[in-house]
């Protein structure tokens, strides 16, 4: 019987117990409806090594309940969002998000309104359609509702055009409560895409493309998905930009002052990012990655991104995550020896 790596992933995390030879393991009822059940004790010669590499993120590193509220989607989106286009400035003394988004979507049907998910810290100065023309629009939480001067036609391309900006200091009116997913601050800023810094439709679901243009300070670098282009620097600042013309979910930008280190192993195309005081971690962290990545190209197949970045963020928010082509680590789990499970829970998503 093939098991996928997800299929794994989802019914054994949370149940596994050790990675010893005879793993016990409850029956798994996600596998009732498509696949024969597994039996209550299997041997796992054939699958130990894939379970090994996969969700095995350990208690101390998670926070109970994320995952779920971070996953809940309230009603299917009747319209398909198909490409973002962010231009967001970062000041990191003032922990300060601005950004203008231009939000490429296609109704399903003719819409007379139209809803998103934006960071209740975020507010919206102002909101446009493709011609220019102000649209009305109401911010009540997380949620951004904005009314065309023309419904939206179903099958047709429309464009809407946001400006806004906010403080992003603390976990205060995070979408997870208690749990900082959107954060700038002179120790390192990140944007995950969980954190809503732009205007989210359809989270997990509706895949995107996405043009991100972030300027930061000089001293700084930028991580994020997609193909980079050189960085343009001007006084006192520098502008990096990412094109990700794939859909998928590219909405995570990671920004701090950072040692670069590329993996030293043969073949890997591996660029860890590491604080004042970690870099020291690089070659073990990267040489650990690289064969992780090899296991899984060789399981999965090749690497849906060329280039993988692996960045350290401050304790603050979740252990580790992952966004295409990119690994957010935590710096509490870098350690010696290597956090091989946790790195290998989040490379796994790379597929």
């Amino acid at each position: 019987m093939k098991v996928s790596r997800n299929t794994v992933s989802n019914c054994l995390f949370g149940r596994l117990r050790s990675f010893k030879s005879d793993l016990i393991m409850q029956p798994c009822e996600r596998l009732v409806a498509r696949r024969p059940v597994l039996t209550t004790r299997i041997s796992v010669r054939a699958l130990s090594q894939v379970v090994a590499f996969l969700c095995m993120l350990p208690a101390s590193l998670m926070v109970p309940g994320a995952v779920a509220q971070v996953e809940r989607q309230p009603q299917a989106a009747r319209f398909e969002v198909t490409k973002y286009s962010i231009d967001a400035r970062l000041f990191p003394t003032t922990h300060m998000l601005k950004a203008h988004t231009r939000v490429d979507l296609v109704p399903q049907v003719d819409l007379t309104s139209v809803s998103f998910e934006l960071n209740s810290n975020l507010r919206v100065a102002t909101v446009a359609d493709t011609s220019g023309r102000s649209l009305q629009f109401q911010q009540e939480g997380l949620t951004l509702s904005v009314q065309p001067l023309n419904p939206f036609t179903a099958g047709k391309t429309s464009s809407i055009t946001f400006d806004y900006s906010g403080s992003l200091a603390s976990a205060d009116n995070s979408p997870v409560e208690g749990l900082k997913l959107a954060y700038v601050a002179p120790e390192g800023s990140y944007l995950l895409y969980a954190g809503r810094w732009f205007p989210v439709s359809g989270y997990r679901t509706n895949r995107f493309a996405a043009t991100m243009r972030v300027t930061v300070p000089s001293d700084e670098v930028v991580i994020a998905s997609g193909k980079p282009s050189s960085p343009v620097r001007e006084t006192g600042q520098v502008t990096y930009t990412f094109q990700y013309d794939q859909p998928s979910f590219p909405g995570t930008v990671i920004a701090g002052k950072y040692i670069a280190q590329p993996s030293a192993t043969a073949g890997a195309d591996i660029t860890l990012y590491l604080k004042e005081g970690h870099q020291n971690y690089g070659a073990s962290y990267g040489e650990t990655a690289a064969k992780i990545m090899a296991f899984y190209s060789d399981k999965f197949g090749p690497l849906p991104s060329s280039h993988l970045s692996i960045a350290e963020v401050e304790d603050g928010t979740v252990g580790g995550y992952s966004a295409p082509g990119l690994v957010a680590i935590a710096s509490r789990g870098f350690s010696n020896p290597v956090n091989y499970q946790l790195l290998a829970h989040e490379i796994s998503h790379q597929w």
